[in-house]
């Protein structure tokens, strides 16, 4: 006797689980990439003001507020933030990598069950990955 498939309840709950794994990385990698470019902007400030004269004044915005120091005060602090921004950006592609992994081991899981219900066997297609590998996904 065939084993029946997942019930149309069930089919829903899992694609709903699936859609959220995919949202979550999707977030993630939206504030990888705000982080990125954040650092990108501390790096280009940090190169424009390496240059010029210690004593030269210059403008930062704190708050939103406008504020006037010199270049002397500001690249600590840029340093400090340019630093603080890379731990972040470090913790954050280490979440991305968990949930990736988490997303990989639920397909696994889940949709290698389903391959065995000739029910749902159409919602299942093999698919090439950008490494190389033969990853069944749902359509």
């Amino acid at each position: 006797m065939a084993s029946k498939g997942p019930s149309p309840k069930q089919q829903q709950q899992l694609q709903t689980q699936y859609s959220n794994y995919k949202n979550a990385l999707q977030q993630l990698a939206q504030k990888i990439g705000d982080v990125e470019q954040e650092a990108e902007e501390h790096k280009l400030v940090l190169e424009t003001l390496g240059p010029l004269p210690k004593d030269r004044k210059c403008f930062r915005m704190i708050n939103g507020v406008l504020v006037e120091r010199t270049v002397q005060d500001v690249i600590p602090a840029l340093n400090t933030n340019a630093e603080g921004l890379k731990q972040v950006l470090d913790e954050l592609v280490k979440q991305y990598k968990v949930k990736q992994d988490d997303l990989e081991k639920w397909k696994v899981r889940h949709v290698f069950a389903q391959r065995r219900s000739p029910k749902y066997s159409y919602l299942l297609m093999p698919r090439m990955s950008c490494d190389g590998l033969i990853w069944p996904v749902m359509i």
